[in-house]
Formats: structure tokens, sequence, C-alpha cells
């Protein structure tokens, strides 16, 4: 009832606003509570990113797919908003796609699409490979355009110092 009175919002909005909340991992409810779950530098498990901002992620995908002309090599990386650009790419003739994951490969295939997978190790699960023999397949190929996680660039468009830094800098080659 506080936050309902403090925010001047039915209970109906703040129940689903915290459900919300919760799925993504910010707050933990409990019966008649709620509190903020303990910040962490690890993105919630990919299954719960996947239906979090999905229309903001699809129009996204939407805009990112136009910039791919046919002909081009593309590099889409496991994150959810690229995932979301595989209904936009089935109209694209001639092109081809690395990826470091296996749901892409598999959706894109079933469009006629050629894939390249980069294989290893399972990093996310349940399908984002990573691994050295990911790096290392990487450094076969080059693409024309690179698609990637917001997560993995910082605020001036630097790519940041996590697990996928060197795939990436080897696929912007």
């Amino acid at each position: 009832r506080y936050l309902c009175d403090t925010l001047h919002y039915s209970s109906a909005t703040i129940n689903r606003d915290l459900n919300a909340m919760q799925a993504v991992d910010l707050v933990k409810r409990s019966y008649g509570g709620v509190e903020a779950v303990e910040k962490s530098h690890h993105l919630p498990p990919l299954p719960q990113r996947q239906i979090y901002m999905r229309k903001e992620k699809k129009r996204l995908a939407k805009v990112a797919s136009e910039l791919i002309k046919n002909g081009d090599v593309i590099f889409l990386d496991g994150s959810t908003t690229v995932q979301q650009m595989i209904p936009f790419l089935a109209d694209k003739r001639d092109i081809t796609v690395i990826t470091n994951n296996m749901r892409l490969s598999i959706e894109l295939g079933e469009l006629d699409i050629k894939v390249i997978c980069l294989g290893g190790e399972i990093k996310e699960r349940p399908h984002v490979l990573f691994s050295d023999e990911t790096v290392e397949n990487a450094m076969r190929y080059r693409a024309d355009k690179m698609f990637f996680s917001v997560a993995g660039n910082t605020l001036d468009g630097h790519i940041k110092d996590t697990a996928y830094r060197l795939l990436y800098k080897i696929m912007l080659k």
C-alpha cells in the first residue's frame, strides 16, 4: 500500500511493474514486501534478457537490419537484441552471417542464409558460444558489418573489457 500511496499508482500497476523488475533480478518480492537485489556486474540469465524490453529490441533490430545490403558478410553476436534481427534478414540476398550463437545459426539456416557458426564452449546457456576456439575460428573470417551487444560498448563507443572483447576486436579488423 505504501508504494500506491507514495507513487499515486494503482496496486495493479505497482504489482505489474514489480513483477517485471523481479523478472530481471532488480528486486526480490516477498509476501507484503519487496527489496532491492544487490547490484552485480553480471547480466541476468539469457532467457530472462530475451523477454525483457522485447518491443524496443525489435525496433532496434529492424533499423540495424536496414544497414545490411545484399552480398554483405556480417557478424552477429549472441545478444538478445541481435537475435531479434532474424525476421528482418529473410529478404536479404547472398548474405553470409558469422555468429557465436547456435540459435541464430539454426534459425538463419532455415531461411536459406549462409551461416558460419564459430563454435566453442557454451558460455551463456542455452546457446551462446565462447572460448579460445571461438576466437581462433573468428580469425579466419572478415565481416563487412558487425552487430553486437550494447553491453559490450562504453558510452564513448569503445569496446568494454569483457570476455567477448577479443572476439569483437577480431571481427572489427
